[in-house]
């Protein structure tokens, strides 16, 4: 068997694999306030998805059903967001900055 997309091996246990994974990530936002930007973006894609992988077992049709790609895509996603993105964001905590702020643009950098 194969993905089709290269470097990317079949992952035979995927469904629990990414259910723990979205779990995690819900398990990292908890504490976040209900009107938090990120707990709303990720709480909103998620539970959309985690009832669809904790009912269907067919692989073929679950990716159907979710419309987003093979499994093994939206694992190295979700393990992206654990790993790299979430503890950033939790860090430097974006949504607090005001939204009046301007960013300053360095010409010589925009081609």
């Amino acid at each position: 068997m194969t993905t089709g997309l290269v470097g990317l091996e079949v992952q035979p246990h995927g469904r629990e694999i990414l259910i723990k994974l979205y779990e995690k990530i819900m398990d990292t936002i908890k504490d976040l306030p209900e009107d938090n930007p990120l707990k709303k973006f990720y709480g909103t894609i998620i539970n959309q998805r985690l009832p669809i992988l904790r009912t269907v077992t067919n692989v073929f049709e679950l990716e159907q059903q979710l419309n987003a790609g093979q499994i093994e895509e939206l694992i190295v996603d979700a393990q992206k967001q654990v790993d790299h993105v979430l503890p950033l964001m939790l860090k430097e905590q974006p949504w607090k900055t005001d939204k009046w702020h301007k960013i300053p643009i360095i010409h010589s950098d925009v081609k």
